[in-house]
Formats: structure tokens, sequence, C-alpha cells
């Protein structure tokens, strides 16, 4: 078994999300205290309108 010293770093986290994720996306992130300081890059489709 690794043991953490062995697991690499986690530099970033990336989430994706249909464009029905709101909802997901602010269950994930609203729990996040201030001071959180990995990049987080998200995706979210959104249909073209108009």
């Amino acid at each position: 078994m690794n043991s953490a010293a062995d697991l690499p770093s986690i530099e970033a986290i990336v989430i994706g999300a249909s464009a029905g994720g709101v909802e997901a996306l602010l269950n994930i992130l609203s729990p996040l205290r201030e001071g959180f300081t990995l990049p987080m890059p998200t995706v979210q489709p959104w249909p073209q309108c108009c």
C-alpha cells in the first residue's frame, strides 16, 4: 500500500458538467472554504441561442 508521501501531489482539479449541471457545480463548489488555492478550471457547454 502506498503512503501519502508516495502519492503525487494534486496540482489542479478539473470539472466538466453538462448544461443541466449548474446545481451539481454549486453543490461541489459552495462548500469550499475561503483560501482554497488549487486552480479549478470548470467547463460547462451552453446551447446556442438566438
